[in-house]
Parts: C-alpha cells; structure tokens; sequence
C-alpha cells in the first residue's frame, strides 16, 4: 500500500510537471515591444516586407502589418492595408519572415510607415514600427497622421520597437547576421547606417538569411523541457526502487 501511495505521488508530480511544461510551450505568443523588428521594405512592385523575431512564436500566433497611420488621438486612420500573419509552426529565435502579399501591396513609393501590432485595430498591443517617408535629417516620426504618408510614433515603441528613415522606395538591413547578442542585433538594426536603400531599383528580393546568436544557450522553453524530461525518468526510477519522498 505504501508503493502504491508512492507511485499515486509521484505520477501526479510527473503530470504535474508536464501540465506547468505544456501551459509554457503551447498556445499563441504574445508580443511586446520589439519582439520582432522590421528588417527589410519594399514598395517598388511587389511590395514586400522582411522581419525577425527575437522571442520563440509558436504556432497559431497572428500578427498584423499596416500602412494606416497611427494618430495622435490613439486611433488608425482607415483605407488603406491591413495584413494579418499567422504562424502554421514555431519560430525559433532568429528567423526571418519575408511577407509579399495583395493584402499589402499599397505601400506607397512616395514613403509610408508600416506598424505590427497585435490584437483588434480599436484596442492594439504595438510590436514594432517603420517610417520612410522621412525628409528630414535626422529623419522623425510625424506629430500626428494627416494623409497616407504620415504617422505619430505609437507609444510604447522608442528605442528598439522603431526605425525611422529618410525616404527611399526599399530598404534592407546590410549588417551582421552572426555572431551578436540580441541587444547587440536590435542595436544594429535600429541604426540606419546599418541599412541599403534604393529609389531608382527594387531589390531583386529580400533577404531571408537567418540571424544566428552568439550564445549558445538554449531557449527557455528547450531547457525547461528537457528538465521536466530528465526530472520525469528520476521519478520513475525513483519509484521503480520504492525510494520514500
């Protein structure tokens, strides 16, 4: 009666375990700020854009990319594109996704912003937001969306969860894509110095070469499972020998 006791312990704890492992790893991702960052634009014909994340995304997970302006009343201006990206797998750290879509194919070659966001357009969580429709130097985001062209800075988004750049039909991140930390990647591509741009030609396609970090430490979600792995063989053996706990 004492093993049987043991072993009812000890499978809840593995199941337990296992439930915590699941709730962690499964279901959509939510984002913040700079999760993801743009990395590359297109508006010359077909429209496209690149980004890469920096948080594993799980499958089922929607984000949606925009070319409406955010107002400084807190409210999308309407009319023009809305895309709404859903992830079919998980996304590990670093990959890049290149979006070329009818859903957004008015990106404005005459400059335009593009915003990813989560959730409803009435009530949005931002990610990450690009302007190239700057003329000025240092180009800035504008004080409120007037017209197709323009866009206040959604708060929540200085510093690593935006770029703003002069105005050029494409642009693409040319900096490293190994070899750095996160912080030291954001850094990079937050830097427009770091960045090729074009009015007279469209790049023949965007780039989809992975960012590869320096360190070697597995994702959280990786290490957690292979604890909750290992842990659940000891318990097993632990109670196989009839050990007490």
């Amino acid at each position: 009666m004492l093993w049987c006791k043991k072993c009812f312990v000890s499978a809840y704890q593995i199941w337990f375990v296992w439930s915590c492992l699941a709730s962690l790893v499964q279901g959509a991702t939510i984002l913040s700020a700079a999760d993801l960052q743009l990395i590359g634009y297109r508006s010359d014909a077909p429209d496209s854009v690149a980004w890469v994340n920096w948080v594993p995304i799980q499958s089922g997970t929607q984000i949606h990319f925009t070319d409406n302006g955010w107002r400084a009343d807190n409210t999308f201006r309407s009319g023009e594109d809305v895309l709404t990206w859903t992830s079919n797998s998980v996304l590990p750290v670093g990959s890049v996704v290149v979006i070329s879509s009818a859903d957004l194919d008015g990106l404005s070659a005459s400059g335009d912003q593009i915003l990813a966001y989560q959730g409803l357009a009435s009530n949005p969580q931002f990610v990450y937001g690009l302007d190239f429709s700057g003329s000025e130097n240092p180009p800035i985001w504008d004080s409120d969306a007037t017209n197709t062209k323009t866009s206040t800075l959604p708060s929540g988004l200085a510093g690593f969860g935006s770029l703003a750049v002069r105005h050029f039909d494409n642009g693409q991140y040319s900096g490293p894509r190994s070899g750095l930390s996160t912080i030291e990647f954001k850094t990079a591509i937050t830097d427009a110095a770091n960045w090729n741009f074009s009015n007279s030609t469209s790049f023949a396609s965007l780039s989809t070469e992975v960012f590869v970090l320096a360190s070697s430490v597995p994702e959280p979600a990786a290490w957690l499972l292979w604890i909750a792995v290992a842990g659940s063989f000891l318990l097993v053996r632990l109670v196989m020998q009839g050990r007490r706990f």
